[in-house]
């Protein structure tokens, strides 16, 4: 039985034309509008920028909801506590 993998990947870019697809099986492939493009399976730098992408994309979410909840609060420790997440986040990567 293969790997499995927690951590899948689907990550749509140039305004839907591309998606990269990584099941949980581990097998990686690309979509073109939607339709099978490629095997990608093996192919490292397809998989690593996809990665690369969906982590940005994460932090840019955390990133934007201390940013509201420090809106919300009267003292900075709800920032400072959202800055420590994020940064022990992108450490740990």
């Amino acid at each position: 039985m293969p790997k499995q993998i927690d951590n899948a990947v689907n990550i749509t870019v140039y305004d839907g034309k591309y998606t990269v697809i990584q099941d949980v099986k581990g097998r990686l492939r690309a979509l073109r509008y939607g339709d099978e493009w490629r095997d990608c399976c093996g192919d490292g730098l397809i998989l690593a920028l996809a990665q690369e992408v969906q982590n940005l994309r994460d932090l840019i979410v955390k990133t934007v909801v201390c940013l509201k909840h420090a809106s919300f609060e009267d003292d900075d420790s709800m920032t400072i506590e959202c800055a420590i997440g994020i940064l022990d986040d992108k450490e740990n990567k």
